[in-house]
């Protein structure tokens, strides 16, 4: 579904305009860290964007401790518009900083900061094994905070729904 300033709701007709992937995480307490999204689409034009009602929440990069989300999103483009190990390389670090935002805010508010190195669970897709995604999450010379946690294919309804369900 798209929408253009003064116009009404429609569906895109192009395969070029179709979101295919959609990235969030939570974490154990129900915090939601940004979404990311992977299209095919390579730009996207002002008129393209729709201002959010009076009140409502935007993608403006805050942490917002009242609704337990870091509201931010980050767009990126893949030939075929679906997750890559480049595309989901970009969302590591961007989830990277999110958590350290979201840390230094529950520092600075008197909360607790978040402990690294954080665990990330995940389902085993191919975009999860590249040499430099494993350099930066594994071992002791990892160079961020997180660390990837994968099942076996078909093993889990819990990290690999789909596998279940097909």
């Amino acid at each position: 579904m798209a929408k253009r300033k003064g116009k009404a709701v429609r569906q895109t007709a192009s395969l070029n305009k179709e979101t295919i992937t959609v990235m969030m995480t939570w974490d154990a307490a129900g915090w939601n860290y940004g979404v990311q999204l992977v299209t095919k689409r390579k730009w996207a034009t002002e008129d393209l964007v729709v201002e959010a009602p009076a009140g409502e929440c935007t993608f403006d990069d805050r942490v917002d401790l009242t609704r337990l989300q870091t509201r931010s999103c980050l767009p990126v483009h893949a030939a075929e518009g679906m997750q890559t190990e480049e595309t989901f390389l970009k969302y590591i670090h961007r989830l990277d900083a999110w958590i350290s935002q979201r840390s230094a805010v529950e520092a600075a508010t008197g909360g607790t900061p978040i402990e690294r190195p954080v665990v990330l669970m995940l389902d085993n897709h191919s975009s999860r094994f590249s040499d430099e995604l494993l350099r930066k999450t594994c071992g002791h010379a990892a160079q961020l905070g997180i660390r990837i946690f994968t099942e076996e294919a078909g093993t889990s309804g819990f990290l690999q729904a789909l596998d279940q369900f097909n």
